[in-house]
């Protein structure tokens, strides 16, 4: 048995077990007893701080390896005790008795007392090859004391089984569900190999003990049963799995993908009801007049700059391959059906989406177009509005600056113009890392302004600002500069600006403004921090953010933030300053898992007393949030939330408000789900919802909410109100009526332009709201509401509908919005946080109100008047805080606000606000919690708009009033829309296009900075992609919000998860939730995808070290997914060869890593050994002059020769081969490719 110990950036030491005929304890040990590369390998992905389940099996298969346990000592119920053995703790679960002649000695120390949790019995099936994963919760586990009694609130076990073949088929969560039964996952495989039925989590019948299931199958049925079941709070389906259909060729791909329930069975199956599956039809392009592909070609002038294109051609018969995609909903003909083209290099040439028209009821296709140049790459992308068979880049042309996107690259193929619909030119320009330097928008070029970013030797930023010195500058001038710069690209820690060097370009500090400064790796050196690093804390810090300063934008003044670290890289300590002169300092402890168990805040103002918040977190046996309690200054704590769970770990029913002198709560919620995962229900005695999806009035099949029935108790009866949602045929909300006749004039029917531009909007019974556009832009407003709008050259509205004025910062925030009688003065860091807003409302006495905010507490007229929590905020009255609990509905919208009445038995509701479908409220209520639509702040004074962050949203007429961010990732939508069109499913969080994050099918969420949109998502997870800003109550209760570059908070507390990008690894927790199987937004064939994520609950942030260790990912797991993508590809491509590039001479070779430009290192090789494994079409990849530049001289072998895909698949072997063997990757290759 080896016994390995890991830690994760949260710590969560675990010991994984499996079974040898040699007991192995010591690393000496291991190394002796595995083939070299073998233990290289091992060693090298612990220096990595995670190990792989594949490098286990590996072993495993390779050595010939068995597996089995040890079973933990058990906690009796009872123990009498007359003797001392020398025990450090003693513990049972009901009463220990200590008799005549128990002593301990001078000098032992020994812990008694009772348990909390009941003992375990572990005992994983010794017959079955098995890796066995033991997660400790306390500490002082070594591999002495690995036996000694524990419970399962000490120590967490997870068996994984595999069959023959190393598949896991099943996999087993010891007594992990509340009531401490085994959770099983449930796997089989067909005679191909594939997984062609994807099981949902079951529950045992029976206390929990690791083994393994023979009728698992049997057993998962009988539990999901409509009768018979022994879990009857769990949904029930007579099909707790998800069916994909294969297609029968080597190929394998997917036809249909089916889901979780009755309906969603594939057609294929014969199902009564079902049929309501992602269909996809694979084919080649055909050149009839409805369904002919343009070829577009690019034009260029003499100096070779392409100046348009032409698409009066079209693509012969047979020339691209083809995807059509059916979503659930799809019956018949076309529309609804969305066709992808593909040309030979696999680049996407057509988007084509089939929508039908609501007066004549005829198809018509959506069509977006992507034109590349010679050299491949993307020149222009022409959506659906553009019907022209041709454009060029002139001013006078109709559509180039109203609707077409457009790039310009370098000979380094990087983008450094691009053209956004409606929006002038952007610039960029790189550094000879291809880091971007300097960026600027249209009203930066008016400005002679450019925003500039400046980096550590790692890549990280560490200076950004404002530099106004190259006046008269264009990019191409700014580029050459940059290129011919041939000092270092980054800095390092000094004393010439800001504490660090300044090394790189811009480099005259009368021309530059920093306006934020990150530091990294240690406290020293710092000039002008005011704070004293703490000598109790962490000095293990390299890479961690130790402090940051923000310039209070268009001041001198600085905040500063300071974070302290334990020695497991968790925030122990944070010390920052704020505007209004005072300071904060947050002290967190954790448990040894790493989940933050007390969090205690003192703010201290610039002058007068502190307000110290202290925040208490419990947790159950395996790590769910089961209350949160605050206590502000001397007053009594309250329970802000209690948390119940179902058998497979969702949140099950969630208790508010609580003083430990009251007997009860304000307010009890009960959620329910239906069988795909989705909230279907939450009752409270105040607020109640049903969301209905296939069983609403209109079905739908797609997780489109056809039926949203509320009531103002727990009655959803006759007396409910609600609303009848209805969509076109592709997933825009065209109208949401009265379902009942309990709703009272409230209403909501729109039409839209091909751009999902709002044509007509009308609510209840007035008059209808005609827009007018030119292009993207909003022109215009008559009828039900009137106004114009104009706007500046980036596109963000100058003037709007009220005849308010705006003005922004160089963040493109707003900065001073004003009218007669209204001026609003918005303050910001360097960061864009809103730290102040100054109202002046009045032409002949103005009343002026000054509203701070220092993150979540806020301040009226420079007294606090809120600080916000994890279910509403307190109120301060007097001396004292008053609690207010928000109930809400599935997308945040707060529908109640309740607070603790004038006895313990009543609750006073404050308020209660309704909303249309895209957010106006019905009724402007009293109260005053401004948090409301998404949870965002309402601004009164500009007409309801909501502040998200990142852009200001009008709900009166359900657009933006600036560009989005990312609109070049959702091109075939208009960048002012909201939430695509489909405000009842989706958010828009902060007001970007989603980022970063990512939710596997396994309902995992986790972090890598290579997934920037759902395509990545798709492509590297099969998942959905999260944005930046995205909240979500997890299936563990905590609150969860996702934070830019890793970071996220959990029930407040700041935490950061490893990138995996730069990981390069895979991850597939189990689904405790059993939200998503392969469902959501993501289709079936990789389709390029352009939407949100649906909201829904989901689990917590993974940590790839409990993932990985957990056998969730592998690296084999991760080679096998990479070959099955490039295998599954619709065609092979071009011929051509994988290679190896080896060392001509003996001698030292540089060592490539991901994220960096140049060499981070130096490797000995020995004449003939490989630096690096490639692959390429070309004949003349490398010049004589590159291969000699490197080390000691490089010779390029041609190892292997075939076609597109043959020669990706003889790469992909080679590199995880030599990685397998070496512990490492060639020194050539950044990644795994």
């Amino acid at each position: 048995m080896h016994i390995v110990t890991l830690k994760k950036n949260i710590m969560k030491p675990k010991y994984i077990k499996y079974k040898n005929p040699v007991f192995l304890q010591t690393l000496d040990e291991v190394r002796n007893s595995l083939p070299y590369g073998i233990f290289n390998s091992l060693v090298y992905q612990l220096s990595k701080s995670y190990i792989t389940k594949a490098a286990l099996i590996a072993c495993g298969l390779i050595l010939g390896l068995k597996v089995s346990s040890q079973t933990p000592s058990i906690i009796p119920d009872d123990l009498e005790l007359n003797i001392y053995n020398d025990q450090t703790e003693i513990k049972a679960l009901n009463s220990i008795k200590l008799t005549n002649g128990f002593y301990v000695p001078a000098g032992s120390n020994v812990t008694i007392g009772i348990s909390q949790f009941p003992s375990f019995s572990s005992k994983p099936t010794g017959a079955r090859n098995y890796i066995l994963t033991r997660t400790f919760r306390i500490p002082g586990v070594t591999a002495q004391t690995l036996n000694q009694p524990r419970n399962i609130g000490d120590e967490n076990q997870t068996v994984q089984y595999f069959d023959g073949l190393g598949r896991n088929i099943q996999r087993v969560e010891l007594m992990a569900s509340p009531t401490y039964k085994d959770i099983v996952q449930y796997q089989e495989f067909d005679i191909y190999g594939r997984e062609s039925i994807k099981y949902l989590p079951h529950v045992k019948n029976a206390t929990g003990d690791g083994a393994y299931s023979p009728d698992a199958r049997i057993d998962q049925m009988i539990y999901y049963a409509r009768n018979g079941s022994w879990d009857q709070q769990g949904v029930k389906t007579d099909f707790p799995y998800a069916v994909t259909i294969f297609e029968n060729s080597p190929a394998s791909r997917v036809l249909e993908q089916g889901a979780p329930g009755n309906g969603w069975q594939p057609v294929i199956m014969g199902v009564p009801g079902g049929g309501h599956s992602v269909r996809s039809d694979y084919g080649s392009n055909v050149e009839t007049a409805t369904e002919m592909v343009k070829l577009w070609t690019v034009d260029y002038n003499a100096q070779g700059i392409p100046t348009g294109a032409k698409g009066t051609g079209k693509f012969t018969k047979g020339k691209l391959s083809r995807i059509t995609v059916k979503d659930e909903n799809w019956v018949s003909g076309k529309a609804g059906t969305v066709d992808e083209y593909r040309d030979s290099e696999n680049r996407i040439v057509l988007k084509r989406i089939w929508n039908t028209n609501p007066q004549t009821k005829a198809e018509y296709p959506l069509d977006t177009y992507y034109i590349y140049g010679n050299f491949g790459n993307l020149y222009y992308v022409v959506p659906p509005a553009v019907t022209a068979t041709s454009f060029t880049e002139l001013a006078t042309d109709p559509n180039f600056d109203k609707y077409i996107y457009a790039y310009r690259y370098d000979g380094r193929k990087r983008v450094v113009k691009k053209k956004v619909p409606g929006k002038g030119w952007d610039y960029l320009v790189y550094n000879n890392n291809d880091k971007v330097v300097f960026t600027r928008d249209a009203e930066q070029l008016k400005k002679n302004e450019w925003s500039f970013f400046k980096y550590d030797v790692f890549g990280k930023i560490v200076l950004t600002g404002v530099e106004t010195g190259h006046m008269g500058d264009d990019h191409e001038d700014l580029q050459k500069a940059l290129a011919e710069f041939t000092g270092p690209n980054w800095e390092n820690r000094g004393t010439v600006l800001e504490g660090y060097t300044n090394n790189t370009i811009p480099q005259n500090t009368n021309n530059i403004t920093v306006n934020q400064v990150n530091y990294y790796d240690s406290y020293d050196n710092i000039p002008g921090i005011p704070f004293t690093a703490h000598a109790s804390y962490s000095k293990m810090l390299k890479t961690l953010p130790t402090v940051t300063k923000s310039r209070v934008l268009g001041t001198t003044t600085w905040l500063w933030t300071v974070n302290h670290y334990d020695n497991d890289g968790r925030i122990t300590n944070i010390q920052s300053t704020n505007h209004i002169g005072g300071k904060d300092e947050i002290t967190n402890t954790y448990n040894f898992p790493g989940e933050l168990v007390k969090s205690v805040r003192v703010h201290t103002p610039k002058t007068g007393g502190s307000t110290t918040i202290v925040t208490n977190n419990t947790y159950d046996h395996i790590g769910r949030l089961t209350s949160s309690k605050e206590k502000i200054g001397e007053q009594a704590e309250v329970t802000l939330a209690s948390n119940s769970y179902n058998e497979i770990g969702q949140l099950n029913t969630k208790f508010m408000g609580k003083l430990t002198t009251e007997p009860g709560y304000v307010d009890t919620t009960i959620y329910t789900y239906n069988e795909r995962g989705w909230l279907s229900k939450s009752i409270s005695p105040r607020f109640s919802q049903q969301l209905k999806y296939q069983d609403g009035t209109t079905p739908q099949w797609n997780g489109n909410i056809s039926q949203q029935l509320w009531n103002d108790n727990e009655k959803l009866d006759a007396t409910a109100k609600g609303f009848t949602y209805s969509y076109d045929k592709i997933g825009r909300l065209t109208g949401g009526t009265n379902g009942l006749s309990g709703t009272a004039g409230i209403a909501e029917v729109l039409e839209y332009d091909d751009m999902g531009n709002i044509k007509t909007l009308k609510r209840d019974a007035l008059a209808v709201t005609a827009y007018t556009y030119n292009g993207n832009r909003l022109t215009g407003l008559t009828g039900g509401v009137s106004g114009n709008y104009t706007y500046f050259d980036n596109g963000s509205v100058k003037t709007d509908r009220m005849g308010m004025s705006f003005s922004y910062n160089y963040l493109n925030l707003p900065q001073v919005v004003s009218k007669a009688g209204v001026n609003i003065t918005f303050l910001y860091d360097g960061s864009g946080a809103k730290l102040q807003k100054l109202s002046t409302i009045g032409a002949t006495n103005p009343v002026k109100t000054t509203r701070d905010y220092v993150d979540g507490i806020e301040y009226n007229n420079g007294v606090i008047d809120i600080i916000h929590n994890s279910v509403g905020y307190a109120l301060k009255s007097g001396n004292n805080y008053i609690y207010h609990y928000n109930l809400t509905d599935h997308l945040g919208n707060v529908r109640a606000t309740l607070k603790r009445g004038s006895s313990v038995k009543i609750v006073d509701i404050v308020q209660r606000d309704n909303y249309y479908p895209f957010g106006k409220r019905k009724v402007v209520a009293g109260g005053n919690n401004k948090y409301l639509y998404n949870g965002k702040e309402i601004q009164d004074e500009l007409g309801g708009q909501y502040d998200y962050r990142s852009r200001f949203y009008d709900a009166e007429i359900g657009r933006w009033n600036v560009v989005d961010p990312m609109a070049e990732k959702m091109r075939r939508h208009s960048p002012y829309n909201y939430a695509f069109d489909n405000p009842v499913r989706f958010i828009d969080p902060d007001g970007m296009e989603p980022f970063d994050w990512v939710r596997t099918n396994g309902g995992s969420v986790l972090y890598d900075s290579r997934v920037i949109d759902q395509q990545t998502a798709t492509e590297l997870y099969g998942g959905k992609y999260l944005p930046v800003g995205f909240k979500y109550t997890s299936s563990a209760g905590n609150n969860i919000e996702l934070g830019e570059h890793g970071f996220f908070k959990s029930n407040q507390e700041v935490f950061n998860s490893p990138d995996l990008g730069e990981a390069e690894i895979m991850s597939g927790p189990v689904d405790h939730s059993g939200a998503i199987m392969k469902g959501g937004l993501v289709l079936a064939g990789g389709m390029l995808m352009d939407d949100i994520t649906v909201i829904g609950i989901g689990d917590d942030i993974a940590i790839p070290g409990v993932l990985l260790a957990a056998g969730a990912g592998s690296i084999l797991g991760k080679m096998s997914y990479e070959l099955d993508k490039i295998r599954a590809r619709r065609n092979a491509g071009p011929e051509g060869f994988q290679y190896a590039l080896v060392a001509n001479a003996s001698g030292d070779y540089p060592i490539f890593t991901r994220g960096s430009a140049s060499e981070t290192g130096k490797q000995s090789l020995k004449q003939g050994e490989v630096w690096k494994y490639g692959e390429t079409t070309s004949s003349d990849r490398y010049s004589t002059d590159y291969l000699n530049s490197i080390g000691k001289g490089l010779i390029m072998e041609r190892q292997f020769y075939g076609n597109q895909m043959q020669i990706k698949v003889a790469e992909k072997i080679k590199i995880y081969n030599y990685f397998l063997i070496n512990g490492q990757l060639p020194p050539g290759n950044k990644i795994f490719r």
